[in-house]
């Protein structure tokens, strides 16, 4: 009996042995549309049956991962890295080690679900960034604008006290879930609702000619709502950002409403030097002293809002926006000759500029079969506004000049767009057209009187292809414009461009990448560059339009360079931009007064270059941006030819500590050199703190703490009339800013659609007579 135990025994103890037996799973984690291995990416082993937790790991840096001492069972292996889909893989009845191979992740579309990222992540694409707000920045934050300011982003400069977001090659373009929205609706969103920021630093042919996109993608509600309200005050001059927004959700039905104010008054002098050459060979240099005045701005902003979305098949937006904005400033000078400076010229200038805009928006998008989609946008925009400005001179009573000038405008304008997008596997097609038209009619009165009816157009049609071939991402575009523009009583034109765009992004590892491409299209003249008419300055000089102005191509070039390794970010930036027949200022001398006109002039280049490096977030606490460039202009008229180079810094530091924020930015003057005329940028610096408790945030900050005076300089380098002008303010400097945010909301989240595409205008067409 004990021989037939023991027999027993010695046959199961294989089967013993074998059911105690581990097995290893592995695998390569890699980016489906770039095809480079995820570093970091999760990785976590869970049963089948009841979806327990079992093990977890990361991939390194080459995308592997291992998962050790798994022991034989039916199990899912889920891959998730955020940006990207998350990817669950089926191992039933693992017996024996198994390599799962490579495991493409695909970006994507929406990725609406909450995630908590707890260190920086950045992925560079071919024509853009897509960059995860930490967890501490968002509690750090208020607002859409500064989060932005906390992630540090390259090549972007955000001032967290006045709000403005500005890029190193132009202008930016605000969108939220793909929708075109203006730098206040950014303001009103909730730091904690923004998923994801990405920044288009490479945008492509769809987008014109804009420097930069910002698409924030947030998360939607189905039910409840939401109240944004953010305050930003000083308690010693008239400085004021405040908004407030409301938005109801029901099922797949949203309801927004939105007010915003921006308020300035400070006080200013500007103090000049004028030189001037005339015909018969005399010369003249004025002198004028400020004596401080003020400088006024009021601007109120609403907006009403209506969207349906079911994200799997359509996308309907409409919003009506109304903006009233009320410029108003007085100057008070004393004017002298050198050659007799006790002759002195009491001058007085000023006046009132109102403008009113509304504007209604309608945007469709549908989604087809095998990943195709369809959009229209269609935005009706009238811009009404009044202006009224005075000048005189005055010595020992006797009135020299008393200039007065009345503006009313009318401008009605209509833009369309149409897209059609397709996904491939080997990349994603887009194509369209857009057409705007715009009249314009202004009356002006006063000292010269006059009336313009102008009538513009642009039709755009473009295509783009961007995709992949292993490490070089492409993307290439072609577009075909029509410019015509007619004005009553004068030639009118019609000019066509062609506006090509390739871009090409070669991934040495993934942590470095070189970027390159090359973009070249045309630029029209504004409405009141092409105004027939003209407005007197002062007694030497008068302003005027130029009917026979034509549109001119930008062919621009540009090489990017990045490094990243940890916490540390490096990057070089080289751009070259040349402009042939641009669009620059001509000054003539008639009859001994000096004309301030435009004209198609030979060229206009500009060279640029820039290092930037970033270290952050440091134990999620400290961070640190640093960048130094410069730029070289050469500015080449009919009769002129000027150079003029620009070297600047940039520094700034965060720290974040629990619900604690503290921000110093510092920046030297960025400089712009165009046609005759240097228009100097600001010497900037700043401090900021606020505190974090729940819902409420509150904080403070002071501009130029180290600075008694805020100061802007303008320069122009005319051979027979030149003059250098310093515009002064003591407001500005050491002004303190206090400033209070509530964010309630309400309701759970949803998977929104993304509108892609939205228009704008805001150009009134109107001829100014300041200096």
């Amino acid at each position: 009996m004990k021989q037939i135990i023991m027999t027993a025994l010695f046959m199961l103890l294989p089967v013993s042995i074998l059911g105690q037996q581990t097995h290893q799973i592995k695998g390569i984690v890699k980016s489906g549309d770039e095809n480079l291995p995820l570093e970091f990416a999760n990785i976590v082993l869970r049963t089948s049956a009841d979806s327990t937790f079992i093990t977890g790991t990361n991939s390194d840096e080459k995308g592997r991962f291992k998962l050790d001492q798994v022991k034989q069972d039916d199990y899912q292996v889920a891959i998730s890295s955020l940006g990207y889909e998350t990817a669950v893989i089926s191992v039933q009845g693992l017996s024996q080690n198994i390599d799962l191979g490579t495991i493409a992740l695909q970006s994507s579309s929406y990725a609406i679900n909450e995630v908590t990222v707890k260190a920086s992540a950045v992925r560079s694409y071919s024509d853009r960034r897509i960059a995860f707000p930490t967890e501490q920045q968002k509690l750090s934050s208020t607002n859409g604008i500064n989060l932005l300011g906390s992630m540090m982003l390259p090549r972007l400069q955000v001032n967290p006290i006045t709000n403005e977001v500005k890029a190193d090659e132009g202008n930016i373009q605000f969108c939220i879930n793909g929708i075109k929205v203006e730098a206040i609706d950014v303001q009103a969103l909730s730091p904690k609702d923004i998923i994801r920021v990405e920044y288009h630093d490479n945008p492509g042919v769809r987008y014109g000619n804009v420097a930069a996109v910002l698409d924030y993608i947030v998360k939607r509600e189905t039910t409840g709502g939401s109240v944004n309200l953010n305050l930003s005050n000083s308690p010693v001059t008239s400085f004021g950002n405040d908004q407030v927004a409301i938005r109801l959700n029901h099922k797949k039905s949203e309801f927004g409403l939105q007010y915003s104010t921006r308020y300035r008054d400070f006080n200013a002098s500007k103090e000049s030097v004028e030189s001037y050459i005339f015909d018969n060979g005399n010369q003249i240099q004025r002198v004028l002293t400020g004596i401080p005045t003020y400088v006024g701005e009021t601007t109120h902003n609403t907006s009403l809002n209506y969207s349906l979305v079911d994200p799997d098949k359509y996308y309907f937006n409409a919003t009506l926006r109304y903006s009233l904005t009320k410029e108003s400033k007085k100057a008070h000078n004393t004017l002298f000759e050198k050659s007799t400076p006790e002759r002195l010229t009491d001058v007085r200038s000023g006046g009132e500029n109102t403008s009113h805009l509304p504007s209604l928006d309608l945007y469709y998008m549908r989604t087809l079969k095998n990943k195709q989609t369809i959009t229209a946008n269609v935005v009706g925009t009238y811009i009404n506004t009044d202006m009224d400005r005075f000048y005189t001179e005055t010595e020992d009573g006797q009135t020299l000049s008393d200039v007065l000038s009345y503006v009313a405008g009318k401008k009605y304008s209509l833009i369309g767009e149409g897209i059609y997008e397709k996904m491939f596997e080997a990349g994603r097609l887009s194509s369209g057209i857009k057409h705007s038209q715009a009249w314009a009619d202004n009356t002006y009165t006063g000292t010269v009187g006059g009336n313009t009816d102008m009538r513009q157009s642009e039709t755009y049609l473009f295509a783009e292809f961007s995709g992949k071939v292993k490490k070089l991402s492409y993307m290439g575009g072609v577009g075909v414009a029509r410019s015509w523009f007619r004005q009553q009583g004068e030639d009118s034109y019609q000019y066509y461009s062609f506006r090509p765009k390739i871009s090409l992004q070669y991934n040495m590892t993934d942590r470095m990448f070189l970027r390159v491409g090359g973009s070249a299209g045309n630029a029209s003249p504004s409405l009141s560059e092409l105004s027939a008419i003209e407005q007197i300055v002062d007694t030497l000089q008068i302003r005027r339009g130029n009917p026979n102005l034509t549109p001119h191509m930008n062919y621009n070039t540009y090489l990017n360079y990045e490094y990243k390794k940890g916490i540390f970010t490096g990057g070089a930036n080289f751009y070259y931009r040349y402009s042939p027949d641009m669009i620059m200022e001509e000054t003539l001398l008639e009859n001994d007064k000096f004309i301030r006109t435009y004209a198609n002039q030979k060229s206009w280049q500009k060279i640029s270059g820039d290092l930037n490096v970033r270290f952050g977030p440091i134990k999620n606490i400290l961070m640190f941006n640093l960048t130094g460039g410069i730029n070289h202009f050469i500015s080449e008229g009919h009769t002129y030819r000027h150079t003029y180079t620009n070297l600047y810094y940039s520094a700034a530091v965060m720290a974040m500590y629990k619900k604690f924020m503290a921000m110093f930015q510092i920046g030297s003057r960025r400089d712009n050199f165009v046609g005759e005329t240097l228009n100097g940028g600001e010497n900037m610096h700043l401090f900021m703190l606020r505190y974090n408790h729940g819902k409420f945030t509150a904080g403070a900050g002071i501009m130029l703490p180290f600075s008694s005076e805020y100061k802007r300089e303008e320069e122009n380098r005319n051979r027979f009339a030149s003059y250098n002008t310093q515009a002064l303010s003591t407001s500005a400097s050491r002004m303190l800013l206090l400033t209070f945010s509530w964010n309630f909301d309400f309701g759970r989240k949803y998977k929104g659609g993304s509108k892609k595409l939205n228009n704008t205008d805001t150009d009134t067409g109107i001829v100014k007579g300041d200096k």
